[in-house]
């Protein structure tokens, strides 16, 4: 599980309801001694007063049960974060700290000051809330500087994505860029032999101008401008494909896609880029982090 920065978007009203009606109260304070080490992680430690400050303050957000039961597994995961952003040198400083508190603060329609006082009200200190969004801080900055460039998204890898409409069904293509060349002979044994070896000496539209200067017409149109003959043919073509289909009269016309054009609303080529992108980053991220604690020296004090 990665820890990134936190988003509880039905959570924060909640905690804005139980200030504004003043029933946010500390929680039962921990059995064992508050500062005794919990857990050893590498050189670091996790208290027992860590994880109950982190545990009332999940609670707090309402977050689910079984997120605040595993808090203290939490917690040793971002040990192992941080130590991660301290090897690479991405640690978090102090104005990105102090953003991170603002933007969650503001999810609540509070100003930082009265976030972390409403939460002090309840018995959850301020540094339980700011190293929570280090952490977050530290391993989104880790992730990028790992993984960002391999997890590009190209844009054939978008246009694939939107080839297929909602429903599911047939590409909704907007425009086809395609090539016809002319051999005469119709379908003679010398014409297609003709269209063969020109199929042999291009692998993408943009060679046929060089082996074919003359007698090429290449053009991009919506597939209702596109004679049915040629459409029919290029509907079972992929890119730099060829079809010898088409004949008219004694010509042969050979067929060539280039490219399909998929229609797409104003900015989805970017929220796919974004969708994609952030997809690959976590898988990254849970990758490295399950990495992170293979190689560690974990040491509970409970056994």
């Amino acid at each position: 599980m990665t820890n990134r920065l936190p988003r509880f978007p039905t959570l924060i009203p909640a905690l804005c309801l139980a200030v504004a009606l003043g029933v946010l109260t500390p929680l039962p304070a921990a059995a064992q001694s508050p500062f005794a080490v919990a857990v050893q992680v590498n050189d670091d430690i996790v208290t027992n007063y860590e994880i109950q400050q982190r545990r009332q303050f999940l609670s707090l957000l309402n977050a689910p049960a079984e997120v605040v039961s595993r808090a203290r597994e939490t917690l040793v995961n971002e040990r192992l974060q941080n130590q991660a952003a301290e090897r690479l040198g991405v640690t978090a400083g102090p104005d990105e700290i102090e953003a991170a508190v603002a933007e969650f603060a503001g999810r609540a329609n509070m100003s930082p000051q009265q976030f972390i006082g409403a939460l002090g009200q309840a018995g959850v200190a301020p540094e339980t809330v700011r190293d929570f969004l280090e952490a977050g801080v530290n391993w989104r900055n880790v992730v990028r500087a790992r993984f960002a460039q391999a997890a590009a998204v190209s844009n054939d890898e978008i246009d694939r994505a939107l080839s297929i409409n909602r429903t599911g069904g047939a590409p909704d293509i907007s425009a086809i860029d395609y090539a016809t060349i002319p051999i005469a002979g119709g379908r003679s044994g010398n014409a297609l032999a003709r269209a063969q070896a020109l199929r042999d000496s291009v692998d993408t539209c943009d060679d046929l101008y060089g082996v074919r200067p003359a007698g090429l017409e290449r053009q991009q149109a919506s597939p209702s401008q596109i004679p049915q003959d040629v459409a029919a043919a290029l509907t079972r073509l992929d890119a730099n494909e060829m079809s010898f289909d088409v004949v008219r009269g004694d010509v042969l016309l050979v067929t060539m896609l280039c490219e399909r054009t998929t229609a797409a609303p104003e900015g989805a080529r970017d929220q796919v880029r974004e969708q994609l992108f952030q997809q690959r980053m976590q898988a990254y991220a849970s990758s490295f982090l399950e990495e992170l604690r293979a190689d560690a020296i974990i040491t509970y004090s409970d056994g």
